[in-house]
């Protein structure tokens, strides 16, 4: 939706960096500047949007590594 342009989102600037229809509309947000773990119920892994955006932060993962 983000990509879109419907809503605007917070998101890791990572996401922001790797996704080419996605701009910066705010400056970082200091506070929110530490790890963040992505953690799901062993069950709803296999929820398909749920997998979606697992596989979908993998792939950016892998690429900016």
């Amino acid at each position: 939706m983000a990509v879109a342009g419907v809503v605007k989102t917070l998101l890791p600037t990572f996401i922001g960096e790797t996704t080419q229809d996605l701009r910066q509309v705010s400056d970082e947000i200091e506070e929110l500047e530490h790890v963040q773990w992505l953690v799901t119920h062993h069950e709803e892994r296999l929820v398909p949007e749920v997998r979606q955006v697992i596989d979908k932060v993998y792939e950016i993962l892998v690429a900016i590594n």
